[in-house]
């Protein structure tokens, strides 16, 4: 299987379906921009392995890229195309897969992405200073990973301790994250989508 380098955050088969008739090219505006250029479908709104993540080993698993490619997209541009066909009662399933199709379009794009990836910072960091302003927390966490000896865990306590509440320590968000948000996020907005009818 060839593995996708380039990954669309908004899917080809889709932007191809906003080309006008008998032409190749997109008219194409950035955010905050005026002026647009063309551009053919396959050659914009991708990002280099934005859906992949970086195995120790240092090569990518692609899982959630093929996962969106066959169990997603595919099935959700099916709907949308017999839809533009005319064929307007679709089935309790096509509803489904428009609706996860949805979903997905809503949380994969770069700005909900960054948002993700910010909320659980913020989360972490807030996690963080709880644990370090209660009391005894540190010491037992340190305890049960036998990560000290047993005189040192209220000297190492005292100065991780120190460290959380003076923001010395950076907490830092991995894509990982905002990638589990938002198959998290694909569990419960496609119901949403499904009852707007």
């Amino acid at each position: 299987m060839n593995r996708p380098q380039q990954q669309h955050y908004v899917t080809r088969a889709y932007l191809e379906g906003f080309v006008a008739d008998k032409k190749k090219h997109l008219h194409v505006y950035r955010r905050g921009k005026t002026n647009g250029f063309a551009a053919l479908p396959e050659n914009v709104a991708k990002i280099r392995n934005y859906y992949s993540t970086k195995k120790e080993d240092g090569t990518y698993d692609d899982r959630v890229e093929h996962y969106l490619e066959t169990h997603i997209e595919s099935p959700g541009l099916a709907v949308i195309k017999r839809l533009d066909a005319g064929h307007y009662n679709i089935s309790r399933d096509a509803r489904i897969r428009l609706s996860t199709l949805l979903a997905a379009q809503e949380y994969r794009v770069p700005w909900m992405r960054e948002q993700m990836e910010a909320f659980t910072k913020g989360m972490l960091e807030r996690a963080g200073r709880a644990m370090a302003e209660a009391p005894g927390v540190i010491e037992e966490k340190l305890s049960e990973l036998s990560l000290a000896e047993e005189g040192d865990i209220e000297k190492v306590a005292k100065k991780l301790r120190r460290a959380l509440l003076d923001g010395n320590i950076e907490v830092v968000a991995t894509p990982g994250a905002s990638l589990r948000a938002m198959g998290h996020m694909l569990e419960i907005l496609p119901n949403f989508y499904f009852t707007m009818g």
